[in-house]
């Protein structure tokens, strides 16, 4: 039962702080309508590069028609009175079934392309999409221009993109990612403690303990990584150096929810009823949203443990 802690889940670029990106939910599908491709609306976990292109389309649309999108739903009107459409089954639709409204502009059929319903069908890079673009601009008249020196990925872009891959869960393209950002960042705690996250729900337990301990030499203070070594001593049946690690994260973060049940665990595995009991207790005070699942494990277990030591 014992609970992994994942580091931070983006890490943005210096004082710009952390990037937040609103998101809007159904089903498996997310992100914003008006510009999503098809496959977004059913699993976003299908989405790739050409999807992007399909979103580009999109905005490529709005430049060529004074800001008008392509597909925008309608109300409806039923018994005399006006409906607000379903926006997302609406959207839904419109992308996978509407055609594209004609524009005329050279850069319709660039744009038609790119809006094709089928990934297959579409651009298969933007490599492909700028040489189009590049050869519409010179028989239009303009002159080619040398193509700009792509900049080098920073470590956050890494970072971010290996911790969105691990909770898809592509945990083996998420520890490459990781491990690029730690060749950027040798030092990078939040990175070997998430790849030890990854490492561990692969069964490479001796991998992940090796970059758990590199996240504290790295940042000793850092408390996800010694309750996750901690865990993963707990799961080896090391439960005296489990409880090591789980005391030290506790007392790095005492609002640490998973240390707290993790360390409860332990001690009543070791026989430290009493001590059991108040890490029960704590870990029931948090009120934990994010474990919730496990707050009746932790009350049974308590109310049991209270019952062979009252008071």
């Amino acid at each position: 039962m014992g609970l992994d802690h994942p580091g931070p889940r983006s890490r943005a670029r210096g004082a710009e702080g952390q990037m937040r990106r609103r998101k809007s939910y159904q089903a498996a599908g997310f992100g914003t309508p008006n510009y999503m491709p098809p496959e977004q609306f059913l699993n976003a976990t299908r989405c790739d590069a050409r999807s992007d292109i399909y979103s580009f389309g999109v905005v490529m649309y709005q430049m060529a028609s004074q800001g008008r999108l392509p597909f925008i739903p309608k109300p409806t009107t039923r018994h005399g009175l006006t409906r607000t459409p379903d926006m997302w089954r609406e959207m839904h639709w419109l992308h996978t079934a509407s055609t594209v409204p004609p524009l005329s502009s050279p850069l319709f059929p660039i744009i038609q392309r790119c809006l094709q319903k089928e990934q297959g069908q579409r651009y298969q890079s933007f490599r492909d999409l700028r040489l189009e673009l590049e050869n519409l601009y010179r028989s239009q008249g303009g002159e080619g221009e040398a193509p700009e020196r792509p900049k080098e990925v920073e470590a956050w872009e890494l970072y971010n993109k290996a911790f969105s891959l691990a909770n898809l869960g592509h945990l083996e393209e998420a520890i490459q990612y990781y491990d690029r950002v730690l060749v950027l960042e040798p030092k990078n705690t939040d990175a070997w403690n998430n790849r030890g996250v990854c490492c561990k729900k692969l069964g490479r337990l001796q991998d992940a303990l090796t970059c758990y301990e590199n996240a504290i030499v790295s940042e000793h203070h850092n408390a996800s990584a010694w309750a996750n070594k901690g865990n993963l001593l707990q799961s080896q049946g090391l439960h005296a150096e489990a409880l090591v690690c789980l005391n030290k994260a506790v007392d790095l973060d005492p609002s640490s929810e998973s240390a707290w049940l993790n360390k409860a665990i332990v001690e009543d595995r070791l026989g430290l009823h009493r001590e059991a009991i108040a890490s029960f207790k704590r870990f029931i005070d948090l009120k934990p949203v994010q474990y919730v699942s496990h707050l009746d494990f932790a009350r049974k277990r308590l109310s049991e443990l209270q019952k062979k030591r009252p008071g």
